[in-house]
């Protein structure tokens, strides 16, 4: 059913009204319903998970990354800080770190092993709005054709130089 609170006999009679008065999208549409005349049923990715997961996940690494990153100016790289140059990878960056074993980090370990599962939280948001998309219906008179992508490569010899271009349209 829709979120607009409409029944199903008000949306079968939507569909006989004029295009310019039906809704673009209808969303939440049972998946297991028939789409009414004048709508296709179209599968769309989860963009409130999507995006939230990006933001939870870059604005944690970012923090994490600000953390880090002065230490490592300040202390200089060597054998003894590697471990925190391991922590700028992201997401399981802060889980490989070889200091954990023997106690090294101090401080920063509980910072960073919350960042690390901040992160993955992040990244399983991503992967949940990609992987459960919503069935909606859409208007069958904006859904323009899909334009064809081609990808050609050519060769490139010109006065001292050799290679080759990779031209594309879309």
């Amino acid at each position: 059913m829709a979120n607009d609170g409409t029944s199903q006999a008000k949306k079968q009679g939507m569909a006989a009204a004029s295009p310019k008065c039906r809704p673009l999208v209808i969303y939440n549409w049972d998946a297991n319903q028939s789409a009414i005349p004048g709508y296709k049923l179209k599968e769309q990715p989860l963009d409130g998970l999507i995006y939230g997961g990006a933001w939870l996940a870059g604005i944690t690494y970012g923090l994490t990354a600000s953390v880090v990153l002065p230490v490592l100016v300040e202390q200089g790289v060597d054998d003894e800080n590697w471990d925190l140059v391991t922590a700028l990878i992201p997401v399981v960056g802060p889980l490989i770190r070889p200091d954990y074993t023997d106690g090294g980090a101090g401080f920063y370990t509980p910072l960073l092993l919350a960042s690390s599962v901040v992160q993955l939280t992040g990244v399983g948001m991503i992967l949940g709005g990609i992987s459960f998309p919503n069935t909606v219906l859409v208007r069958s008179d904006l859904d323009a054709p899909e334009a064809p992508v081609s990808l050609s490569w050519a060769p490139v010899l010109l006065p001292g130089v050799a290679g080759a271009s990779l031209r594309g349209a879309f």
